[in-house]
């Protein structure tokens, strides 16, 4: 016995729409409340690398079902799954026609790789500073509903605001799609110990009377004191944005210790010596470092005398 398939996907309608500002579907009209289905969209925008240390996406308040997020071909949250019933399959054969593509096509059905993690539903910010290029970036965004909003359409379920006698289980049209997508930039800033300014009491204290002397003391010369200089904080430059597999430069001046460790992400990066308060370092950033990393620069003790934040971009090529 020889069967075939004559449906094996749902048909659907494709509708191109041009926006200006990102919304959820039922607030474009050429979409509307009825339709369920995936929503794929593309831009391009700018990014000045020496404006800010990074950026992050916010996508709004929350949205429903599920979507992915992709910033310069590099998906946001996550990574390819690892987990052996997850890696990449192939159905039928590349090249050999195995389903419809709900226009009456048959494609070939190509296994693609599987990620772990994504974007937050109830919290969809995310970090993508290590996404970005300085210059034009692409953003891609795949969402993907249920059914449920057609299924209204058609009568199939009715609006309950308390389904099953469920006290607020409530069935109803959802907006779908994502609500926006804003590039929020940031500036990481150095903490300097010391730098905060001494609290002026709340309170003014209630003054003490003044006891009455027996005897005039025979006044004496004050003492002769000398003012103390201020010690001075020791001074450090960095890139606070480098390249995994590129060379970062580390200088410090008015240091009063006679020799320094340098650390980068908890990794040992060097060990110099500090000659007139000043040193000079230049190392090649650890392969394996990604990200937003502490550096610090420690004395012999492990006294911390600096600290900033580096971002490491992935290695070229």
């Amino acid at each position: 016995m020889t069967t075939t398939n004559k449906r094996t996907s749902t048909v659907t309608t494709p509708i191109d729409v041009s926006l200006d500002t990102l919304t959820t579907w039922d607030q474009i009209p050429e979409v509307g409340r009825n339709v369920s289905g995936t929503g794929h969209y593309e831009a391009t925008f700018d990014w000045d690398a020496d404006t800010a240390s990074g950026a992050y996406i916010d996508l709004g308040d929350g949205f429903v079902e599920s979507m992915e997020v992709w910033v310069n071909g590099q998906k946001v949250g996550g990574d390819v799954s690892t987990n052996p019933t997850k890696v990449r399959r192939d159905v039928g054969g590349v090249g050999k026609p195995t389903i419809d593509d709900g226009t009456g096509t048959q494609v070939p059905l190509v296994g693609e790789d599987l990620y772990t993690g994504g974007v937050s539903w109830t919290d969809p910010v995310a970090d993508i500073s290590d996404l970005l290029v300085d210059g034009e970036n692409e953003i891609v965004i795949d969402y993907a509903s249920s059914l449920s909003n057609l299924q209204l359409s058609r009568g199939i379920g009715t609006v309950t605001p308390h389904y099953r006698n469920w006290w607020n289980l409530k069935v109803d049209y959802f907006a779908f799609g994502p609500q926006q997508a804003r590039i929020v930039p940031f500036v990481d800033v150095d903490y300097a110990p010391g730098s905060d300014p001494t609290p002026e009491p709340t309170t003014n204290p209630t003054p003490t009377s003044s006891p009455t002397p027996t005897s005039s003391p025979t006044p004496t010369a004050p003492p002769t004191t000398v003012p103390t200089p201020p010690a001075m904080e020791p001074k450090v430059t960095v890139r606070r944005t480098v390249r995994a597999g590129g060379a970062i430069r580390v200088r410090g001046r008015d240091l009063s210790v006679r020799k320094v460790r340098i650390t980068l992400g908890g990794r040992k990066l060097a060990v110099t010596k500090v000659v007139d308060g000043r040193f000079v370092v230049r190392k090649v950033v650890p392969q394996g470092l990604r990200g937003r990393k502490v550096l610090r620069v420690l004395d012999r003790d492990g006294e911390v005398l600096f600290r900033t934040t580096v971002r490491i971009k992935r290695a070229a090529g």
